[in-house]
C-alpha cells in the first residue's frame, strides 16, 4: 500500500465519476508532463473513459502487454488494444472516435500546428523539468509525492527502507533534467529559465486577447501546451507563483482548458484567431525558439547518425547570444524530425499552394534550411512499431526510460563529478599523513 492514512492524495471513489463500462481506460500519472496533456484531451472530447493511476507493480505488469511502461496510455476496450504516444494517440482518436476535431481545416495551420505541438512536447521539456529538478523546494516535494503516491516497492526493492526512496529518485531526476542538459554554470542556468519567460510572456500576450490560443475554441496547440503547462509549470511550486504574478491569463487559461468540454461551448462553430493561410501575428515570438528548435533536432539527428551518446549544443532560451551545454542524444527526436519531413511532403503533393505558403513562413521564421538540412536521417519508430500501436513484451522489467538511456549519463556523471573527486581525495592522503605525523598540537 502506497499511502499509510486514510487521505493523504486520495481521491473519494464514492464521488468518482469513472463510468463502469468504459470504452477506455487512461493510464496515467498525475505528476506526468504528457499525462496532463492527454487527460486533457479525453476531458474535452468528453470520451466514455476511467482514470487509472498504475502503481510501479502494475506498470511491469502492463509492460508485458504494451513493450513499455511509460504512461500514459490507453487501452481501447471497444477494439482491445493499446495505444502509445500522445502525439499519435490523439491523432488516432481523431480520426476514429472525436465528436469535434481540434485540427484547423487549413493545411497551413494544420501543419504548424503539429510543428508547435512537437516543440512543446520536446523542447519545451527542457525548462518544464529543469523547474522541477533545480529548485531544491520543488525538487524535495515532488519526489517525496511520487514515492508517496506510485512506489510500491517489487521484489526486493521492499527490502529498501522507503525513506532512501525520495533521494534516490530527486538524484536521479536532477541528474536527467540538469545535469543531463549540460546546465552548469550561471549564464547556463539564466538561458534555460529565459525559454520558460519568453514563452510564458508570448502566451500572456495571446491570450488576453482571445480565449484559447487559435481563437474561439481549443485547438492542438493549445493541448500540446498542456503539456508543460499542466502538470508543471502551473502545478509545481516556483514556476506557478511565476505564472501567478507574472502571466496571470495564462493562469486562467490552464484551469478554463481543464474545466472545457467541446459541447459546453456557447458557439460550435470555430473562429481563428488569423486567416487560412496564415499565422497569428501574436505568435511571432515563439518562432525564434521553434528556429532554435530546427536547429537542435538537425545537430540531435547527426549526432545519433555518428553513434555519439552526447553533443554540444549552443542553447539561447530567447536571449541574442548562446552559451554550448553537453547534452544527451535523442533518438526518438530524430524520429520527430522525420515526422515534420515527411508531413510537409505529405501536405504538398496534396496542395503545391498549401506547401509554398508553409515554406514562405518557414523560411520567414528561419526554421526551414536547418529543416531540411543534410537531407532525411532514417531511424526506426520506437519499440520497433509504428505508433500508437503496441508490441507485446516478453518479459515485465522495470520502469525503461528508452528516451534518455540511463548508462551513458551515469557514466558521464561518474567521470566528470565522481572520479576527479576521488583524484583530490587520494591526492591529498600522503599530505594529510604528513600532517598528522609532523606536527603534534598541545
Amino acid at each position: 500500500m502506497a499511502y499509510s492514512d486514510h487521505i493523504s492524495l486520495r481521491l473519494d471513489l464514492d464521488r468518482s465519476k469513472d463510468p463502469t463500462n468504459p470504452d477506455f481506460n487512461l493510464y496515467l500519472m498525475d505528476l506526468s508532463y504528457f499525462s496532463g496533456k492527454l487527460e486533457m484531451y479525453f476531458r474535452y472530447q468528453d470520451f466514455n473513459f476511467r482514470r487509472v493511476e498504475p502503481m510501479l507493480t502494475e506498470l511491469a505488469e502492463i509492460k508485458k502487454e504494451t513493450g513499455t511502461s511509460q504512461v500514459p496510455l490507453v487501452l481501447d476496450n471497444k477494439r482491445g488494444e493499446w495505444l502509445r504516444d500522445t502525439t499519435y494517440i490523439i491523432q488516432h482518436m481523431e480520426k476514429e472516435y472525436s465528436h469535434v476535431s481540434i485540427l484547423p481545416k487549413c493545411p497551413v495551420q494544420s501543419f504548424f500546428s503539429f510543428l508547435l505541438e512537437d516543440f512543446a512536447d520536446e523542447y519545451m521539456w527542457r525548462p518544464a523539468m529543469y523547474y522541477r529538478w533545480e529548485p531544491t523546494y520543488d525538487a524535495k516535494s515532488i519526489s517525496s509525492r511520487f514515492t508517496y503516491e506510485f512506489c510500491d516497492a517489487p521484489g526486493i526493492q521492499k527490502c529498501v527502507p522507503k525513506q532512501l526512496y525520495a533521494p534516490v529518485l530527486l538524484f536521479r531526476q536532477w541528474m536527467f533534467s540538469v545535469f543531463g542538459e549540460g546546465i552548469e554554470d550561471e549564464e547556463q542556468h539564466d538561458i534555460v529559465k529565459s525559454q520558460y519567460l519568453v514563452v510564458l510572456d508570448t502566451l500572456q500576450g495571446i491570450l488576453e486577447g482571445t480565449p484559447f490560443l487559435f481563437g474561439s475554441h481549443p485547438t492542438l496547440v493549445d493541448f500540446a501546451f498542456m503539456g508543460p503547462f499542466f502538470r508543471h509549470f502551473s502545478s509545481d511550486s516556483t514556476p506557478r507563483k511565476i505564472m501567478q504574478q507574472n502571466a496571470p491569463a495564462v493562469f486562467e487559461w490552464v484551469a478554463r482548458m481543464w474545466n472545457c468540454k467541446y459541447h459546453q461551448l456557447s458557439s460550435t462553430s470555430f473562429h481563428s484567431s488569423s486567416k487560412a493561410g496564415s499565422l497569428p501575428p501574436s505568435w511571432d515570438n515563439l518562432f525564434p525558439l521553434v528556429s532554435e528548435y530546427m536547429d537542435y533536432l538537425h545537430q540531435n539527428a547527426m549526432a545519433w547518425k555518428s553513434k555519439k551518446t552526447s553533443f554540444e549544443f549552443a542553447f539561447k532560451g530567447g536571449r541574442p547570444q548562446g552559451k554550448n551545454c553537453l547534452v544527451q542524444t535523442v533518438e526518438y527526436r530524430v524520429w520527430c524530425r522525420i515526422e515534420l519531413q515527411r508531413r510537409f511532403n505529405e501536405i504538398q503533393s496534396k496542395d503545391e499552394e498549401a506547401g509554398t505558403k508553409i515554406e514562405s513562413l518557414l523560411k520567414k521564421h528561419d526554421c526551414w534550411e536547418a529543416l531540411w538540412r543534410d537531407g532525411r536521417v532514417e531511424c526506426p519508430p520506437e519499440l520497433g512499431v509504428e505508433p500508437p500501436f503496441c508490441k507485446p513484451s516478453g518479459g515485465s522489467g522495470m520502469v525503461d526510460s528508452p528516451k534518455w538511456p540511463l548508462e551513458p549519463l551515469l557514466w558521464r556523471y561518474i567521470k566528470t563529478k565522481v572520479l576527479p573527486s576521488i583524484f583530490i581525495a587520494l591526492a591529498f592522503l600522503p599530505i594529510a599523513y604528513l600532517l598528522f605525523t609532523t606536527f603534534v598540537i598541545d
